[in-house]
């Protein structure tokens, strides 16, 4: 069976749910890190066209939205990768 991505789910996330167990939430967060270093290009897609567009900018301090953050590991990592190039974040 094929997935269709064609339809949006409008319900709420069953992350957001407060009655939601907290150690499997903690499980899945902690999981982030992993399944986007496999399954993502966010890293990749970040270092062939936002950092070069910040290089020559070396003293102006920049801001990153990560919307859908998940457990915020591109963000962390983002971070850390910046402060390696001397780049500012704020």
């Amino acid at each position: 069976m094929k997935a269709d991505f064609t339809k949006r789910h409008s319900g709420p996330e069953i992350m957001d749910d407060e009655s939601s167990d907290h150690q499997k939430l903690l499980n899945t967060l902690k999981q982030f890190t992993l399944i986007n270093i496999l399954l993502s290009a966010s890293r990749s897609l970040i270092k062939k066209h936002l950092i070069p567009s910040m290089k020559p900018n070396t003293q102006r301090p920049y801001s990153f939205l990560d919307i859908g953050a998940g457990g915020c590991d591109i963000s962390l990592w983002l971070l850390k990768y910046c402060k390696k190039k001397r780049l500012i974040f704020r």
